[in-house]
């Protein structure tokens, strides 16, 4: 199943007997989350509710048996991912001075949705004039740093170019 952040899905749970008898259990279940419970949240009727960014399991239990369903939560909403991208793009900083990047996904509908805490964030350049920590950069010595951010295997990058004067 997949939800995106405040959405719901129900689970349906059904046992097979050795007749071959199919019955619905869901609402006789219990239902656990694996050890990840920040993605998702699961009430006693099965209802799961997308929580975070992420994949987690839930577990159904019912007369000693138990059944797993893969959950993922993406904050993506829109049509097919299209494309991400950091904003701001180019940005030129002084020694010193620190700028949040944001990373974008866009959609096949032209819908922005910010993913800045989901992504992976990365210098790419073998010496690098910035920190970087989160998206928030921090210029160190004059020059120019590729950074490089990932979120679920789409790739975007810019330049962040840092100067040694407060005044561009």
């Amino acid at each position: 199943m997949t939800l995106t952040i405040g959405q719901t899905g129900q689970l349906t749970v059904n046992a097979i007997y050795s007749d071959g008898s199919i019955v619905d259990v869901t609402g006789k279940s219990t239902y656990s989350v694996g050890q990840i419970q920040t993605y998702v949240s699961v009430d006693a009727s099965g209802l799961v509710t997308g929580v975070s960014d992420g994949s987690a399991i839930v577990t159904a239990h019912y007369s000693g048996f138990s059944a797993d369903s893969n959950i993922t939560v993406s904050t993506f909403t829109g049509g097919t991912l299209d494309a991400l991208v950091i904003a701001p793009t180019y940005p030129t900083i002084a020694i010193g001075e620190s700028l949040q990047l944001r990373a974008f996904t866009r959609d096949s509908l032209g819908n922005l949705t910010d993913v800045t805490s989901s992504t992976s964030w990365s210098v790419s350049s073998f010496i690098s004039t910035i920190t970087l920590k989160n998206g928030l950069v921090t210029g160190v010595s004059s020059g120019t740093t590729v950074v490089q951010a990932d979120y679920k295997g789409e790739t975007a990058s810019t330049y962040v170019t840092v100067s040694s004067s407060s005044t561009f």
